[in-house]
């Protein structure tokens, strides 16, 4: 048998499975959050460089996270009875595969940050050892919802240092709004695994509180992000046409809360990436026309 005939597709078996355990369709979220801070910061069209080393940027960090997820959670991802398919429980990847991927990740972020200015370069090392701080904070605190959101939501201030060079309040208010978004859906996701933290002994909100504490700071959470966002019409004087996509994205968030079943893992799962994807699309969106428009 040619060895060729069965390395191709092992190989392309190997990308398909990273592909899907790495949820690379979890960056229509992460994307779209980086431009909202990129075009806020430039008021402008930005070039297509910026575009392409910005993006980059974030799917490498992304990726380098969920890897970092990935090799931490694997224990407690074979018990799981919704996770243990994954790639390095069900032994389709090997641990020393998934970390090559993070560390090719990692080279592809920090290459992308230093292509954007030094200030993107110095912050890039930092943002790495959080990505693999979160990984762990399941372990000692509840509070891991509000570090999901501080390491999701820096995509926005991302965007915002990638094509200043600088750090500002401005960038810092969008981090915020990201932070509540990012923790909001979050801890709605969390109610998915409420029975397997508590038995496991790992920590959040739900775990401490229950899932119905849980939704309604989700909801706050929500509230509060939707507010930020809004206000950020005035702050940074977008046009009248802003405001019906911030309104048509916040949308987006009740009807997540309307549908999403707890008891309902797979499909509760779905409805949290599109609607996820939706809000960032859309506010993404609504930036573009309250500056151009």
């Amino acid at each position: 048998m040619n060895p060729l005939s069965v390395a191709i597709p092992s190989m392309f078996k190997k990308i398909t499975t990273f592909y899907h355990d790495l949820r690379f369709t979890n960056a229509f979220f992460s994307v779209p959050l980086a431009y909202v801070g990129m075009l806020l910061a430039l008021r402008d069209w930005p070039t297509w460089e910026q575009i392409m080393w910005i993006s980059l940027a974030v799917l490498g960090a992304r990726l380098f996270g969920q890897a970092v997820n990935q090799v931490a959670d694997k224990d407690f991802d074979a018990l799981h009875p919704h996770k243990r398919y994954r790639a390095i429980p069900s032994g389709l990847i090997t641990v020393s595969e998934m970390s090559i991927l993070g560390i090719v990740a990692a080279g592809i972020f920090l290459f992308s940050a230093a292509q954007l200015n030094f200030l993107a370069l110095a912050l890039a090392p930092i943002v790495l050892i959080y990505l693999v701080f979160y990984a762990f904070t399941k372990r000692f605190t509840w509070a891991t919802h509000l570090f999901m959101g501080a390491t999701t939501g820096t995509a926005v201030a991302g965007g915002w240092v990638g094509v200043t060079g600088e750090i500002s309040w401005s960038a810092a208010y969008l981090w915020m709004a990201a932070i509540l978004w990012v923790a909001g859906f979050d801890l709605l996701l969390a109610t998915l695994d409420h029975e397997f933290d508590i038995k496991y002994g790992l920590h959040s909100i739900v775990g401490k509180w229950g899932i119905v504490a849980s939704i309604r700071l989700s909801k706050l959470f929500y509230f509060l992000s939707a507010a930020l966002f809004g206000f950020a019409g005035l702050i940074f004087d977008l046009s009248i046409f802003y405001y019906p996509f911030w309104i048509a994205a916040s949308g987006v968030l009740v009807l997540q809360h309307y549908i999403f079943d707890p008891l309902n893992f797979d499909g509760s799962q779905r409805i949290w990436l599109w609607s996820t994807a939706m809000f960032s699309v859309l506010l993404n969106v609504a930036v573009i026309f309250g500056l151009f428009f």
